[in-house]
């Protein structure tokens, strides 16, 4: 559905442009789900991300939050 309707060509694009602009300045890591995450459900991330930050710190998140935050401490070996 996402690609029907442009948003996965978007991401796409905006995730090559990222990756460029930040080549030499950064390392970038491109992650799948199945990386960070594995099979878990978005409910048990966000009780993860919950118990860790308190549920009053992350109330205010939408959906594409949590997986950053998500992605983020995994990248850091923190997930």
């Amino acid at each position: 559905m996402g690609w029907q309707t442009g948003d996965l060509q978007k991401l796409t694009f905006l995730v090559g442009v990222l990756a460029g602009y930040f080549q030499s300045a950064v390392s970038f890591t491109p992650v799948t789900p199945n990386e960070w995450k594995g099979q878990l459900p978005k409910s048990v991330v966000i009780r993860r991300l919950q118990k860790r930050f308190g549920p009053g710190a992350t109330q205010d998140w939408e959906k594409d939050g949590w997986d950053a935050v998500g992605i983020g401490l995994w990248k850091l070996g923190k997930f």
